[in-house]
């Protein structure tokens, strides 16, 4: 299984970029779970089977997270990097979106 990762503009159908797939394995439900008792709420709450969307509004809070998660030893690296890399897509200057569908 895995996630489809999208930057979209606001009408949230039309794909300007198409980013990596994450995958959810192991190392994602970690995550996750670490996410969640650091209180990011973004990462925790990223659906892996449903879909999950992350304004221009949201974006900087998204970012921080990343970087607080960044710091500790049991979460897999890799992963944040992908979630930075795609945080780092959105030009905050059109009205864009991070769409997580999951599959």
């Amino acid at each position: 299984m895995a996630i489809n990762v999208f930057i979209v503009k606001e009408d949230f159908r039309i794909i300007i970029k198409k980013m990596d797939r994450i995958d959810v394995d192991d190392n994602f439900f970690k995550l996750r779970e670490i996410a969640n008792q650091e209180q990011c709420i973004f990462i925790s709450t990223l659906d892996d089977i449903g879909a999950t969307l992350i304004n221009e509004l949201q974006l900087d809070e998204f970012k921080e997270e990343i970087q607080k998660l960044s710091k500790r030893l049991d979460v897999d690296q890799k992963k944040l990097n992908q979630l930075k890399s795609i945080a780092d897509a959105v030009d905050t200057r059109g009205c864009q979106y991070i769409k997580f569908i999951g599959e």
